[in-house]
């Protein structure tokens, strides 16, 4: 039982209540694994034009955790190399369910804010309690190519050489 002070005066309250009080934040204390690509083509020739005018999203498939929750937020990091500290998350998804496996589905158009070559992704984890994981994610490579393919060229021509003289062979 629990007493209340209230606008009433002091109430007192039969029922019992139970309260969690969560401080621990998922994932637990060692460092997490790295994310995968669920598309092939991502992997094979990194995000293109032709790629980001295909796909309107992307999906990540994280490796279970400990402690995996509804509500939990995945932060995602976009970073410019392997180094880099994630200090902003790029995006936030929020899983509804933790069943195996837990997929991650982000914009496509999040890609643009990298320059061309070799970047990074790391995630992080965060409860709806707020307690967020200290640890990120090992980095997930990923190659920005978007260049845009030339278009419009005309066949290449190579006009025939003339030879004249007897070939001789051995």
């Amino acid at each position: 039982t629990y007493y209340v002070d209230g606008p009433g005066g002091i109430e007192h309250c039969p029922y019992t209540t139970t309260f969690t009080l969560d401080w621990i934040p998922p994932g637990g204390t060692g460092p997490l694994q790295p994310a995968t690509f669920i598309n092939n083509e991502i992997i094979e020739h990194g995000v293109t034009e032709e790629y980001l005018s295909k796909y309107e999203n992307t999906g990540l498939r994280i490796p279970r955790y400990i402690d995996a929750q509804p509500y939990d937020d995945i932060l995602i990091f976009l970073l410019l190399n392997e180094e880099s500290n994630p200090f902003e998350a790029n995006y936030t998804y929020t899983l509804t369910t933790v069943q195996d496996p837990l997929l991650v589905t982000m914009p496509s158009i999040l890609f643009r804010q990298l320059p061309n070559g070799p970047r990074f992704i790391r995630y992080g984890l965060r409860d709806r309690a707020g307690n967020q994981q200290t640890n990120y994610s090992g980095p997930t490579p990923v190659y920005i190519n978007l260049k845009p393919s030339p278009s419009g060229l005309k066949p290449p021509q190579v006009p025939a050489y003339k030879f004249d003289s007897p070939t001789h062979r051995a």
